[in-house]
């Protein structure tokens, strides 16, 4: 895109800068910002149709999905309004607000999270059922 990408920091936090001038190039910058996201929604989509065979998912592949939530739940709720969010800078670099792309970006990761709980083979995906603790939610670290 004609940008010259690099790690810098803003008040302590690590940026990605794209080098792309967003005055003459918004169209770029934009399409910078949304890379993200989409390819982590695009990555939970190939994993939801790719054909599996019989079985449970692997933990890999649960993690995959469940980053590809989080991120999206991340930069739309706390990470939305920081002057190097992503989202900030797609709302400022196009005709759309910071709800429109909430609703865009939101609205795929919430059809992805109905067909996770539809898909027999992610039965227990947020919580399941733990024999000597009643039930478990999250994730569980061997000790």
């Amino acid at each position: 895109m004609g940008g010259h990408v690099s790690l810098g920091f803003n008040t302590g936090r690590p940026v990605i800068q794209s080098g792309i001038d967003s005055v003459r190039h918004p169209t770029r910058q934009f399409f910078f910002s949304a890379a993200g996201m989409s390819t982590q929604l695009l990555i939970n989509e190939v994993i939801l149709d790719w054909p599996h065979g019989p079985g449970v998912s692997g933990e890999f592949e649960r993690g995959v999905l469940a980053s590809g939530i989080a991120t999206v739940v991340f930069y739309f709720t706390v990470g939305r309004d920081s002057q190097v969010s992503d989202v900030q800078q797609m709302s400022v670099n196009s005709s759309l607000s910071k709800w429109d792309l909430t609703a865009i970006f939101g609205g795929v990761a919430a059809t992805d999270v109905v067909r996770i709980l539809l898909k027999p083979r992610y039965a227990h995906f947020f919580a399941y059922p733990a024999p000597k603790h009643g039930l478990t939610v999250g994730m569980r670290l061997p000790l």
